[in-house]
């Protein structure tokens, strides 16, 4: 990719940041970061961390920002472990696998989980709706994932929804540019889906 990387030249405008990267198993995390680790031509690659009882921590260092890596939803005796991660985090990316629509729920309980904690109030949430590429039809619209996850209860912080394929890149730098927006206080404190989807919205509900 050379010198002139995108994701390079984006996160190099970062303040310093920690940003979680969460979400329940099979959503598309640990592809999330390999395609990070990619574009920010970071040799070294996903470090593993495994040095923990219940959980295992995935991550990569990029300048003056580090990304870290988990699956929610595990059992209590982790969460004191995850406080301590808190300390040093600013933002969520919580990564949902759009076509797991039986599992919805479970993973906005998780969601909310994280929310409730003191440690993470005020952070930006950016969600990535993932295998939106590779299965445009199937599972839940970002308007549905919005409504399903009660987003715009959400009063004390930014959100915003981002469809992507973790795999093939498609929407991550996007999701990442409004997150950088988010972290600097440039981004609406409520924003989830493109305009389009808005207007139709509205006319369905007047009509």
């Amino acid at each position: 990719m050379g010198n002139t990387s995108p994701f390079a030249s984006l996160f190099g405008t970062f303040p310093p940041s920690g940003l979680l990267v969460t979400g329940i198993d099979a959503a598309g995390k640990s592809a999330l970061l390999q395609y990070l680790a990619q574009g920010l031509q970071i040799e070294a690659g996903v470090e593993q961390d495994n040095s923990m009882d219940y959980f295992a921590v995935e991550r990569i260092t990029h300048k003056q920002m580090q990304i870290t890596s988990w699956d929610v939803g595990g059992s209590m005796k982790i969460r004191p472990l995850l406080l301590h991660y808190y300390k040093n985090m600013h933002c969520i990316v919580f990564v949902v696998n759009r076509t797991e629509t039986e599992r919805i729920m479970f993973a906005k309980s998780e969601l909310y989980k994280i929310l409730q904690e003191e440690e993470t109030v005020g952070w930006p949430i950016l969600i990535f709706l993932n295998f939106s590429d590779q299965y445009p039809t199937k599972g839940y619209s970002e308007l549905q994932l919005c409504e399903k996850f009660e987003l715009t209860s959400i009063r004390d912080r930014h959100w915003f929804i981002q469809p992507c394929t973790a795999t093939t890149g498609h929407g991550v730098l996007e999701g990442f540019q409004w997150l950088r927006a988010a972290l600097t206080k440039r981004a609406p404190v409520h924003e989830t889906i493109d305009n389009s989807e808005r207007d139709k919205t509205t006319k369905s509900a007047r009509s």
